[in-house]
């Protein structure tokens, strides 16, 4: 997918420099590595190479290089927390997954350094403290990266003694 929006925007990108048909220019485009693109020590002027590992398609004008660099997709998406509710040592905590096919989430507690991968909801997670406020925040996390924050919850532990 992200290889076919970089071949949209290439292919508008030169009908910009010159006036050649898409047939032309689809049958021109190269796939390599970045390495061999490397080596590359004479390029011609119309040179299309896709280079497969980095996601990116490169045009040679005759003077210089130009880079397409494609967007990852699916981006990671935070998901809303709909419920926190705490019984005994742990927390579960539910929230929207409606991307779950495509991602993992993170777990953060905001008040410390933990963070918990969890595949779908609701997550079950054991707690330590004994009283406090807990924050949490869950983002999501695939090849593409992982989201900003949408929304960050809170919970009161109340442990009898």
């Amino acid at each position: 997918m992200k290889y076919l929006k970089n071949i949209v925007i290439l292919l508008s990108f030169v009908f910009c420099l010159q006036n050649v048909n898409a047939q032309n220019i689809l049958s021109n485009i190269k796939t390599i590595s970045q390495e061999e693109f490397n080596q590359i020590q004479d390029p011609q002027a119309g040179d299309i190479f896709m280079i497969k590992d980095v996601g990116k398609i490169l045009y040679f004008s005759g003077k210089q290089w130009f880079a397409m660099q494609g967007e990852c997709f699916p981006k990671p998406v935070s998901p809303r927390i709909d419920n926190i509710v705490q019984s005994e040592n742990v927390i579960q905590i539910s929230f929207d997954d409606a991307k779950r096919k495509f991602q993992q989430y993170i777990i953060k507690e905001n008040n410390s350094n933990k963070e918990y991968i969890v595949k779908n909801s609701p997550a079950v997670i054991a707690i330590n403290e004994l009283n406090g406020k807990l924050s949490f925040t869950v983002l999501g996390k695939n090849e593409c990266g992982i989201s900003g924050p949408v929304s960050v919850e809170s919970i009161e532990i109340i442990k009898g003694e």
